[in-house]
């Protein structure tokens, strides 16, 4: 199973969206009109926060779009 993106909930409501393959750090580095940083409280990945109130639109275009999420 290829997986795109991982994406690790938080306890404040969003979480961290972090690119796996390179369609989706392209795809998602776009979309965000930011590259992927690093995020200090999950070690060396890098990757976007996610704010509560995006969650659901975000959710919405990874499905449409057809990426493979991996939820923990």
């Amino acid at each position: 199973m290829s997986v795109d993106l991982k994406f690790i909930p938080s306890t404040f409501g969003g979480g961290w969206l972090i690119p796996v393959s390179s369609e989706a750090r392209e795809a998602f580095t776009n979309q965000f009109g930011e590259e992927a940083a690093p995020l200090a409280p999950l070690g060396d990945e890098e990757g976007w926060i996610i704010e509560p109130r995006d969650m659901r639109d975000l959710m919405n275009d990874i499905r449409a779009d057809g990426w493979d999420l991996l939820l923990p």
